[in-house]
């Protein structure tokens, strides 16, 4: 740990104070065919984590009297149903998990974020994620086509993430302050997804994708790193020898962000790619020569996890050449 006046000496600390994990767990899984077009899946899982943390007075200084050795059980349960009608398909299911804390949520000391530029402190009294899962899917496929939805809810109780505290300074001269990994009352968090392909040609394919994804914490505020809406939409060519791919994708303005934990609002992009790839034999070796460009109109942009909003990659032209033995 560098002082912001370098004349002054450096400080050593174990960011992980020698933390060691242990895991072990058994798992079944079962189905059930009721019935020619429908099924029932069902299972289960019991996990056992140890924790034993070497300099433990590391912990003791913001968790005074916190033990060395930390034992957690962690169960599991899932369910689902599936039926087939025709052409149609249809999935329901739920599940039940728990989850330890991560060494840096339990035993971290004052480990730099350079994203929202605090020092985190653990907490090993941290009590189990408990998840509460409900999902489902409906789909259409045919020669032709095929279309699928899927969505699922996630309840967390105990949802763990780091809040400003107002004990204690940072130690590391970029940081603008510390937190500590706590609780919330629990979280919620629903996806969705959209996946469709169609095929024009007997040569010429498309596909495409929509997803959606949105997360609260127990007082309504936006969680962190949940990616806007997005798409992706491509069209592959294929004949012989010769293949064609061009593809758009990209995501939508995201709003629903929380300076809190470092983010700002990220505007829209679209990125266009193609490329082409061409399939010869060289005695018993099978090559694929190909050839393409990415952000083919030089998009400046950085996606809603990216470090100081940092651009990515412009236009690039690439090529590769692929054996197969």
């Amino acid at each position: 740990m560098y002082p912001q006046d370098r004349s002054k000496r450096t400080m050593f600390a174990y960011s992980w104070p020698w933390v060691t994990t242990k895991f072990t767990s058994l798992a079944m899984n079962n189905s059930w065919d009721i019935s020619e077009n429908s099924r029932v899946n069902f299972g289960g899982s019991l996990g056992y984590n140890y924790n034993r943390s070497e300099y433990v007075e590391f912990n003791w200084i913001f968790h005074p009297g916190t033990p060395q050795e930390k034992n957690r059980i962690l169960p599991g349960l899932h369910a689902s149903y599936e039926l087939q009608v025709k052409q149609f398909s249809f999935s329901a299911g739920t599940g039940y998990g728990h989850r330890a804390p991560s060494v840096s949520e339990g035993y971290g000391y004052y480990i730099y974020n350079s994203f929202d530029r605090y020092d985190y402190i653990g907490n090993p009294d941290l009590k189990n994620e408990i998840s509460y899962e409900a999902n489902a899917s409906a789909g259409f496929k045919n020669e032709k086509m095929a279309i699928e939805a899927k969505v699922n809810y996630f309840y967390i109780q105990n949802y763990i993430i780091g809040r400003i505290l107002s004990l204690g300074s940072p130690m590391n001269y970029q940081s603008v302050g510390v937190k500590g990994y706590t609780s919330l009352d629990h979280a919620r968090l629903f996806n969705m997804a959209l996946n469709a392909n169609y095929n024009i040609l007997q040569h010429l394919h498309w596909k495409g994708t929509l997803t959606y994804a949105r997360a609260t914490d127990d007082k309504g505020g936006n969680l962190p790193f949940i990616r806007p809406l997005s798409y992706q939409t491509s069209l592959h060519f294929m004949y012989k020898k010769i293949g064609i791919q061009t593809s758009l994708n990209g995501d939508l303005t995201q709003i629903n962000y929380n300076p809190e934990y470092g983010e700002d609002q990220t505007p829209a992009y679209m990125i266009w790619n193609i490329s082409a790839n061409y399939s010869f034999n060289i005695k018993n070796c099978k090559t694929v020569l190909q050839v393409g460009a990415e952000n083919l109109l030089n998009e400046y942009y950085s996606t809603y996890a990216d470090w100081g909003n940092i651009p990515r990659m412009g236009r690039n032209i690439f090529t590769s050449l692929k054996l197969s033995f």
